[in-house]
């Protein structure tokens, strides 16, 4: 269990970190994946409170999603990463609000119009 949750904080504290340094958060989650499946197969052996079996499962489920949301934010690497350089930039708020127009409207066309009224929301830069 103590791996398992020092792996899931340091997936935590990466997420918060600018985008180059924000991948280590993949792979911090996918090693919270495999010692969550391992602290609740231990767990399940040692016959620990439902307590602790559910957090272990609860932990590496919310893991096993950020690992999935990685994958998917694969496909859309460069737009967030220009995203994050605009908006460096960008000294006012309708310079920011061009940013994030030139995001949406990027992310509308690499997706190529699949989802129509899709509103995507860019996380702000620190």
């Amino acid at each position: 269990m103590r791996t398992l949750v020092a792996f899931g904080v340091a997936t935590l504290v990466t997420l918060m970190l600018p985008l180059p340094w924000q991948l280590g958060a993949g792979g911090f989650a996918v090693a919270t994946v495999v010692a969550g499946v391992r602290a609740v197969a231990a767990a399940t052996r040692a016959r620990r409170g439902s307590t602790v079996i559910a957090s272990a499962v609860g932990t590496t489920m919310i893991a096993g999603l950020v690992t999935l949301w990685f994958a998917a934010a694969a496909a859309l690497w460069p737009i967030p990463l220009e995203l994050q350089r605009c908006q460096s930039q960008a000294l006012t708020i309708s310079a920011q609000h061009a940013c994030e127009a030139q995001y949406q409207q990027a992310v509308t066309d690499r997706l190529g119009g699949q989802f129509p009224g899709l509103v995507l929301t860019p996380t702000p830069s620190p």
